[in-house]
Order: structure tokens, then C-alpha cells, then sequence
């Protein structure tokens, strides 16, 4: 393992160009994958996804190479429209939360007061 320039360590630093094109095959499909996930609206499986992400960083090489830049590329697309997802998700649960608190709202004030426990004496008589 070596330190690169960034001061990150790299498994794949020095190693051959077909370990490093694989690991960048790795990424792309793991970008592809939380996509899917984004879509599906699985944002508890988007979470399961941050030690993947972890690995993948660790064991990355510093400064990708020239064969890498289509899966880079395509990898930062697929970010982008992700985090789109993420974001609409995001409003989603923003509006969700909204109706939820002015239903219950509405359901309390529409509530019956609760019955008194203690018995009134009637003092009319």
C-alpha cells in the first residue's frame, strides 16, 4: 500500500492499469446500483450502501487513469441524477411530514373533551 499525492492510501497506487480500470468498474457499478436504489425510494438500502462506499474509497488509487475517464464520467452522470432522486425523496418526506402534523392537528381539535371523573352535585333542589 502506498500514500499518494492527496495523502490518501491506495491499494491499487503502483499497481498494474487493469487493477485500477477494475476498480473503477467497481465504483460505476456501485453508483449504478444506489441509483437504482434512489429510484425505487430504498433509503434504508441507500444507507447499507455507505461501508461499499467506504472500501471502494479506501482501496482506490489516488490519481485515476486515462482509461478510467468513460467510467468516471459515466459514474459522475449517474451521481448527478441520483442525487436528484435524493433530493426529490427529500421533498417527498418534507410534504409527507407536513400533512401528517396538520391531520393530527385536525384530528385533536376535532377530538371529544375526555369525561370528567369527579361526579357534580346537582344543587337545585
Amino acid at each position: 500500500m502506498s500514500v499518494g499525492q492527496s495523502g490518501r492510501t491506495g491499494a491499487h497506487d503502483g499497481d498494474s492499469a487493469g487493477s485500477a480500470d477494475q476498480h473503477y468498474q467497481e465504483l460505476l457499478a456501485l453508483v449504478e446500483q444506489q441509483l437504482l436504489l434512489a429510484e425505487a425510494g430504498s433509503a434504508d438500502a441507500l444507507v447499507g450502501l455507505a461501508a461499499a462506499w467506504e472500501r471502494i474509497s479506501a482501496l482506490g488509487p489516488v490519481n485515476p487513469t486515462p482509461a478510467a475517464a468513460s467510467a468516471l464520467a459515466r459514474a459522475a452522470l449517474l451521481l448527478r441524477r441520483t442525487s436528484e432522486r435524493i433530493e426529490h425523496m427529500q421533498a417527498s418526506l418534507g410534504e409527507e411530514i407536513t400533512r401528517t402534523a396538520k391531520v393530527a392537528h385536525a384530528a385533536r381539535s376535532y377530538a371529544s373533551p375526555a369525561p370528567s371523573l369527579s361526579r357534580r352535585v346537582d344543587r337545585r333542589a
